[in-house]
């Protein structure tokens, strides 16, 4: 019998030898052979072979959802374990040119700051405009410090406490001359603005700084520029860095980059430090108006 329900003849002996050499080479090859069939079965199916595409290059692998990564556990505080002593507060010190009253950024965009409050009084000097007394009175303001403007043009100062911190009893208006009571503290440091004129002479007081605002610098004033602990300079006319210039005694390149400072831009000296800064105003500092010497 040749055939059975058409599948294909089962053969013994010598044939079976060459038929389990071609099942090893099929093995070897990765092809599939016919096997003979028995009565009443059906052939063996092969597994379905997936459709061979070229992968997109363009096609954006699915991620994996993210997970949270599991770290060790830490050892719980132990209530007054980490305590300090007093003997070991009092070598903790805070160090660093960026400490102070912001005010601004240098060239290379890192901060800059001015110890404006110091435990001792500070004499300070600005020979510039409304703009720029105005912006480091609301700056102090926010700093935690209050404010005395003594001034004979009170219009824009009143209105600068509730500006910065929402209270008017931060901030003072008096005339020139008028006395002032007012106690100063590390914790309430005092800045006393001298709107166009120069400071009386005053004892000294901690934590106080006095600020003279002058509009134009005058030989007869020039003498400040000296004396001063702080001394911070918009653009200068030419004959206001010349003056300058001599109480200082500073360099001609010096003295001609302070008559080109941009409206934004303030030259600072303190001792044997000198900074340019950029004021860059933010928030409700905007309100103050436009940057420059006016």
């Amino acid at each position: 019998m040749g055939q059975v329900l058409g599948g294909p003849m089962a053969y013994t002996g010598t044939a079976g030898a060459s038929d389990a050499a071609a099942a090893a080479q099929a093995a070897a090859t990765g092809t599939l052979l016919a096997q003979p069939l028995a009565v009443g079965s059906s052939p063996p199916l092969a597994p379905p072979t997936p459709p061979t595409t070229a992968p997109d290059k363009g096609a954006v692998k699915d991620e994996e959802p993210w997970q949270s990564r599991k770290h060790g556990g830490l050892a719980p505080l132990r209530i007054g374990h980490h305590h300090a002593t007093d003997e070991e507060l009092d070598l903790l010190q805070i160090a660093g040119d960026s400490f102070g009253l912001r005010l601004g950024r240098d060239q290379a965009g890192q901060p800059v700051a001015i110890p404006l409050f110091r435990p001792e009084q500070t004499e300070a000097l600005l020979v510039g405009g409304m703009w720029a007394a105005r912006l480091l009175a609301f700056r102090a303001l926010r700093f935690g410090a209050r404010v005395v403007v003594f001034t004979r043009q009170a219009a824009g100062w009143p209105e600068l406490g509730n500006l910065a911190v929402g209270r008017a009893d931060r901030l003072m208006v008096l005339p020139p001359g008028s006395p002032s009571e007012l106690s100063a503290s590390a914790d309430k440091p005092l800045l006393c603005v001298h709107d166009d004129q120069p400071p009386p002479a005053e004892d000294p007081l901690p934590w106080r700084t006095r600020l003279a605002v002058l509009r134009q610098l005058t030989p007869e004033r020039a003498r400040l520029t000296a004396d001063s602990d702080l001394v911070l300079l918009q653009r200068l006319a030419p004959f206001e860095a010349s003056l300058v210039a001599t109480e200082m005694s500073l360099t001609p390149d010096t003295t001609q980059e302070l008559s080109r400072l941009r409206d934004d831009m303030v030259a600072m000296f303190m001792g044997s430090t000198r900074q340019y800064a950029a004021l860059t105003v933010t928030g409700q500092e905007q309100r103050l108006g436009r940057p420059g010497r006016y």
